[in-house]
């Protein structure tokens, strides 16, 4: 399971580097506002510092831009699969309409989750061992360990009621 998640961790990384390698123009949602966002060039020295090179650089920013493509189609499918689901359960259809629909709604999920550690395969594959350990070592040191129990809790999540422990006992 560590090596799943620490996969994931890796594969997204390497997207977020290439995304942000080089200056241009971004839109549409999740577009940080002007001025804001990840530096350019402070990603482009973390790769230097990782040996990537340029040719490397290409095929990742390629890879990553024809799995954005896929992903938005995804996911929009899967949010159409979400809202028919919700308007079949407020119109009040049969049982069976509606479990056809969550059937759909659980295999677009499932898609979305596949789709994404394939990418994350193909960059490692590509990375090749050493790049691949030397990326989760710079991961490790910059945002340090990730592992479920280490992540602080949001102020404030733990103390409403049924949350955690202090959860209300029916009666």
């Amino acid at each position: 399971m560590k090596k799943i998640i620490t996969g994931a961790v890796l594969g997204l990384s390497v997207v977020a580097l290439t995304s942000w390698a080089e200056p241009g123009p971004r839109e549409g949602r999740g577009a940080p506002p002007e001025g804001r966002g990840p530096n350019p060039e402070r990603i482009a020295e973390q790769m230097d510092q990782l040996g990537i090179d340029q040719d490397t650089r290409e095929q990742l920013r390629a890879m990553h831009e024809a799995h954005r493509a896929t992903m938005r189609s995804l996911i929009e499918t899967q949010r159409q699969t979400m809202k028919a689901v919700r308007e079949l359960m407020e119109s009040g259809a049969d049982e069976s309409s509606v479990m056809a629909a969550v059937e759909n709604q659980i295999a677009a999920h499932g898609e979305v989750l596949r789709t994404r550690v394939e990418h994350q395969f193909e960059v490692r594959e590509l990375l090749g061992p050493e790049k691949t350990d030397a990326l989760r070592a710079h991961m490790r040191d910059q945002f340090g360990p990730r592992e479920r129990g280490d992540r602080p809790q949001r102020p404030g999540r733990a103390d409403k009621p049924g949350r955690g422990q202090d959860r209300p006992v029916a009666e």
